[in-house]
């Protein structure tokens, strides 16, 4: 059975930017097992924070190697915990 995940990523100052980074190298850990890719599971990610933001879609990479490449590329925000928009 196929399932598509999008992560939340806290980027907000509560958490800070060394648990940020430790954030997205479980989130790639995870990716890398997934087998990522049409037939298999589509990977999303939105950080939270203050303003949160859709860093990508799930349609919008179909393998690991790009997806991973993308996460790895994601920049700590800050900002106050909002997790409501």
């Amino acid at each position: 059975c196929k399932a598509d995940i999008a992560f939340l990523l806290d980027g907000s100052w509560n958490l800070g930017r060394r648990r940020f980074n430790l954030q997205k190298n479980f989130v790639v850990r995870v990716t890398s097992l997934l087998g990522v890719g049409l037939q298999g599971p589509l990977v999303g990610i939105v950080q939270v924070s203050e303003n949160p933001k859709t860093e990508f879609i799930l349609k919008e990479f179909t393998n690991s190697k790009d997806v991973i490449s993308a996460i790895k590329n994601v920049t700590y925000r800050g900002g106050s915990t909002n997790v409501g928009e």
